[in-house]
């Protein structure tokens, strides 16, 4: 699942914090840190990140379900006409329709980017 850029900002506040803490800590009154031996944890990074993309998603997802204006259907969507649309084999016409598609990197063909090495918002 990929929600945009969400999971690349919450993790890099998370190295942000990391960062500040070890370069920052006493200005922050926090003491008994050695800057040397700080470390991070990922995984705990990362839940926290999924924890809050989940947070999100719940939220849209429940509000939308609410609505009782909106039918919410999820699958592979394909408009066959302005007010037509094919999700999962099943037809369905509304004058409004509303795709959300998520997203994924479009990879550029530079010269020597993968010899350099790179990471997309995903790794990030």
């Amino acid at each position: 699942m990929n929600e945009g850029c969400i999971p690349t900002k919450t993790l890099l506040r998370s190295a942000e914090v990391v960062h500040l803490v070890s370069a920052r800590a006493h200005e922050f009154g926090v003491r008994g840190v050695d800057p040397n031996a700080i470390t991070f944890d990922l995984a705990a990074a990362v839940a926290r990140k999924d924890a809050i993309i989940r947070g999100i998603i719940d939220g849209i997802y429940r509000a939308l379900k609410r609505n009782k204006n909106i039918t919410f259907i999820t699958g592979r969507a394909e408009l066959t006409s302005p007010v037509d649309i094919r999700v999962d084999g099943r037809n369905f016409s509304a004058d409004k329709i509303i795709l959300a598609v998520g997203s994924q990197p479009a990879l550029t063909n530079i010269p020597g980017l993968d010899e350099a090495g790179y990471i997309a918002n995903d790794e990030a």
